[in-house]
């Protein structure tokens, strides 16, 4: 699921683009004409497609198990969600993932004028 909103954002940016072969099979393949994405995450997507088009169902086990990690560590540096160590069982020792009640979830929604 990760892996297809990085390619949905690279596309809503147009640094790539989705095409459709004779076969009904997606590809997707990087735009060159704009300048690669700035942000990290997207970075490294745009990369894997930038040497050649590449079928979607193949970009998205590529590119999928190494976004957890970074997109996780940035939503705890932005205050979004906190790291918690915790004991299981008075000695197991575990890391549990909590809501800062800082982003957007522990904000009252805001009124449009």
């Amino acid at each position: 699921m990760l892996a297809g909103a990085v390619l949905a954002d690279l596309a809503l940016h147009e640094s790539v683009a989705i095409t459709t072969t004779r076969t009904g099979s997606i590809n997707v393949e990087a735009v060159r004409e704009k300048a690669p994405p700035s942000d990290e995450i997207l970075h490294s997507a745009w990369e894997y497609v930038s040497d050649k088009p590449r079928g979607v169902q193949t970009v998205l086990p590529a590119i999928g198990p190494r976004l957890r990690h970074p997109l996780l560590e940035r939503l705890i540096a932005r205050g979004d969600i906190r790291r918690e160590n915790r004991k299981v069982l008075g000695f197991f020792k575990m890391t549990a993932l909590e809501d800062s009640q800082n982003g957007a979830a522990g904000r009252p929604p805001q009124r449009s004028p």
